[in-house]
């Protein structure tokens, strides 16, 4: 009813569990990428949230909300680099662009903000959640 309604929450969350589904959905093992997958979600989640109530309600052009996401983006391709936060950190880089719409001069209002952001916890939370009661290692026996 949400999407039928362009409900925005509701799209960000068909939206998240479709993109969790098909990421964890292409891995041997996705039980095992199942817990990175959530923390990177929430992780970029929180990112997003500071930047759109922090930092994009002062940005006054399209350009330099362009600009701004670049220490984002560098904090996501340091932690990248370490092997104890890459996984979850490609998840929060994808997460924190995809909410942070920095790139266009989004709602920036808390209530906005915190709703999407739930949403798509939400959705990573159903979609993680059914992969990690498939089992550890998930539905595709190892070779």
């Amino acid at each position: 009813m949400g999407i039928l309604e362009a409900y925005r929450p509701a799209e960000l969350s068909a939206l998240g569990f479709a993109i969790f589904a098909l990421i964890l959905g292409g891995l041997q093992h996705p039980g095992k990428v199942a817990p990175f997958l959530f923390s990177g979600v929430v992780i970029g989640v929180g990112l997003a949230m500071v930047y759109r109530v922090g930092i994009l309600p002062f940005i006054s052009s399209q350009t330099i909300a362009i600009l701004s996401l670049l220490p984002f983006l560098a904090l996501g391709g340091v932690a990248r680099s370490f092997s104890p936060t890459a996984g979850a950190a490609l998840d929060a880089n994808m997460i924190f662009l995809l909410l942070g719409q920095g790139s266009v001069l989004a709602a920036t209002d808390l209530r906005t903000v915190t709703v999407e952001g739930l949403s798509i916890i939400i959705a990573a939370a159903a979609a993680a959640g059914i992969v990690s009661m498939l089992g550890r290692t998930g539905i595709v026996p190892s070779d």
